[in-house]
């Protein structure tokens, strides 16, 4: 058997059991520091930029004396606008978690339930267990970005998607939590 590092002393990481009886890892946040702070306002900012953009782009697409070139070109910057704004806030709210939400992954009887809520905003995703495979934790030869720890080092192997997970957690508490949660998937799997 594989011996497991142990729980770093100041980890606040929970792992226990659930209403159910489900075993239930909990993530709190980090903590808001400036070098968090700073790419999340930078986001915000940007996000500001980009709502002016939709707007500015829909009225333009809207009025008739906009020639049907011009309107289809629009049409076709503001579904790609449209786009990045989705990836854009997608990375805000991991951010936001990461600082002052939690996320929460729950090895239930019959799936995976991974939920990441922050500031009144919740997203929850269930996996079947049997289509997860196994947990996995890479650290990053570029260090983290400006100094926020990201999810780029631990993820869970869903098919053959990756999905991120510990957003905010350091890189000693996901080589820990890595085989916290690999054995809890396998004692779920059993």
């Amino acid at each position: 058997m594989e011996q497991r590092p142990d729980k770093p002393f100041d980890s606040k990481i929970t792992i226990g059991l659930g209403d159910r009886g489900e075993d239930v890892v909990t993530i709190p946040p980090a903590g808001v520091t400036l070098s968090r702070l700073g790419p999340a306002l930078f986001l915000l900012f940007w996000l500001g930029g980009w709502a002016v953009g939709v707007y500015w782009a829909a009225d333009a697409a809207r009025l008739h004396s906009t020639p049907w070139s011009g309107r289809a070109f629009i049409m076709a910057w503001l579904g790609a606008w449209l786009v990045g704004g989705i990836f854009v806030w997608a990375s805000l709210f991991s951010m936001l978690v990461a600082m002052v939400g939690i996320e929460r992954v729950a090895f239930d009887f019959d799936g995976l339930v991974h939920t990441r809520s922050a500031l009144g905003f919740s997203r929850t995703r269930t996996y079947p267990i049997r289509q997860v495979s196994t947990f996995q934790y890479r650290s990053s030869p570029y260090g983290s970005f400006g100094g926020f720890p990201g999810t780029g080092g631990l993820t869970m192997r869903f098919g053959k998607r990756r999905i991120p997970v510990g957003h905010g957690v350091t890189d000693i508490e996901a080589e820990w939590l890595v085989g916290e949660l690999n054995a809890l998937l396998q004692r779920r799997k059993r």
